[in-house]
């Protein structure tokens, strides 16, 4: 698989920390995919 963006932390240590990742699909849409390191923090701000 060709990464357009290779799996990485993004916001490190910060409310939202997440990896993630962006590949495309066979009709060359990109697609992203993500995890949070810690759900509850998505929204704090």
């Amino acid at each position: 698989m060709d990464f357009v963006l290779p799996p990485q932390v993004r916001f490190k240590d910060q409310p939202g920390e997440q990896w993630t990742m962006f590949f495309r699909d066979p009709s060359g849409n990109p697609i992203e995919v993500k995890g949070f390191a810690d759900l509850e923090s998505v929204f704090k701000g």
